[in-house]
């Protein structure tokens, strides 16, 4: 017979297996490519490099009178418990604030952790220039004021293969009529489901999953009605405290990041491939020429260099990408070449590019003189200020508070900038009104800063 310490060591030591084996699989999440590979072997052709790339297109920017930002419009689809894991409807408004601005840094070349990006890596440090922001109008057309589109399920999550519709891709969350989220008009917004991922009924490993409109169509038997992506919920939007619910490495927004990779055509820089190199029986690429050859995926915080059997001299493999397994914390980049391919996904007659065509979505006041759009809002960091057409007549910006004090201004002496970003981090919560001093009149609009 066992004595009580003996059965309390065991017990204790059984504990720590089992935790041990949670930590190392919470620190190896990974996105449904490969799943969606394996499911319809027919999507590897899509891979294929394309024409050589417009040498143009590596550097210029996108001409923002004629491409807007893409309305974005969340789905979350959670049990009413996992809705209070993450805060309730404030924090979830936190998150998708928080998101926004982190799409918008890393797809600019503007996010703060770029010093982090090795000296010779740094050249190749590229700017996609594509902006986003939440959708404000409805498919019906009427006004849509909220941050996300809510609905609280009974189910404790989603199975990635299932008998709905294709049946891959947690396609059960992206339909009304099987307990989720029916998507809005794919040709008009980017769908975005917050969801809690599952593998046979245990938690999945996924914290993202990407049909972009390259997947859909009859020969892979997806509906262009599941273009988008799905990301588990505990992997969206930037850890504002300690004690708040994230997937540990997956605390910084980068999986919305390296999920809008996937949806403007880019591919892990690894090439999927099991370890073998291009050149190789069976190897694969990225696609894309100022990726260094790299083995396999890279997952936690690696030290640089880092090399392996594909790069085993020079500047390394680049594990910093925003395209590979590293941890949130330490994906900093987009390189040229990957944003002159995911360019291409928005020129005319591209797949992308009548998502920059809709403006009247994302502002719900149509009686404005003039269209402005000020995402995120809420915000906790920065707020961005997007003029549909350059105002030309504009002074002065101003942000006050509730008691007319001005806690910001800029002089934009009538300069015909259509973008501007403005820190909001030294100020605290509450509504501000931000003010646009024109040659003739004032516009003033409310802005929320909540973390």
């Amino acid at each position: 017979m066992r004595t009580r310490p003996e059965m309390y060591l065991k017990l204790f030591l059984t504990f720590l297996c089992l935790t041990g084996s949670l930590s190392s699989t919470a620190q190896k999440s990974t996105c449904g490519l490969p799943a969606l590979l394996r499911k319809i072997p027919a999507l590897d052709s899509l891979r294929t490099l394309p024409q050589p790339l417009n040498a143009q297109l590596k550097t210029s920017a996108i001409d923002y009178g004629q491409q807007h930002p893409i309305p974005v419009v969340f789905h979350v689809v959670l049990s009413q418990q996992q809705i209070n894991q993450l805060g309730g409807r404030e924090g979830i408004n936190q998150r998708i604030a928080s998101q926004m601005e982190i799409i918008n840094e890393d797809f600019n070349r503007s996010n703060s952790d770029s010093n982090r990006i090795p000296a010779a890596f740094k050249p190749l440090y590229g700017n996609i220039g594509v902006r986003f922001a939440l959708a404000h109008v409805k498919p019906t057309g009427q006004p849509f004021n909220d941050t996300f589109e809510l609905y609280v399920t009974n189910k404790n999550g989603f199975e990635l293969y299932n008998n709905y519709k294709s049946g891959i891709g947690f396609t059960e969350a992206k339909y009304t009529a099987a307990g989720g989220l029916d998507a809005w008009d794919p040709a008009a917004y980017l769908n975005v489901w917050i969801i809690n991922p599952l593998d046979t009924g245990k938690a999945s490993r996924l914290a993202g999953l990407t049909i972009p409109p390259s997947f859909t169509g009859a020969r892979y038997g997806i509906s262009p009605w599941e273009q988008g992506i799905v990301l588990h919920y505990g992997a969206f939007g930037r850890r504002q405290r300690a004690t708040e619910y994230y997937v540990s490495t997956a605390n910084r927004g980068r999986t919305l990041t390296h999920e809008l990779g996937h949806f403007f055509d880019l591919w892990h820089i690894w090439g999927d491939d099991d370890g073998t190199c291009p050149g190789e029986p069976d190897g694969n690429d990225d696609g894309i020429a100022d990726t260094p050859p790299q083995a396999k995926e890279i997952f936690g915080s690696p030290q640089y260099p880092l090399y392996d059997a594909c790069t085993r001299t020079g500047p390394g493999i680049m594990f910093m990408n925003f395209m590979d397994y590293t941890d949130d914390v330490s994906k900093y980049l987009f390189t040229n070449e990957q944003a002159a391919r995911a360019k291409r996904q928005i020129q005319p007659g591209a797949p992308l590019y009548s998502l920059t065509r809709q403006p009247h979505l994302l502002q719900s006041d149509t009686n404005a003189s003039r269209a402005i759009n000020i995402y995120p809002n809420p915000a906790s960091n920065f707020i961005n200020i997007f003029f549909e057409r350059n105002p030309t007549q504009l002074k002065k910006i101003t942000v006050s508070n509730l008691l007319g004090q001005e806690v910001y201004a800029i002089e934009t002496n009538e300069q015909p900038v259509s973008y501007y970003k403005i820190d909001v981090s030294g100020l605290s919560n509450g509504i501000y009104v931000a003010k646009f001093h024109y040659l003739k009149g004032k516009e003033a609009r409310r802005i929320v800063v909540a973390r």
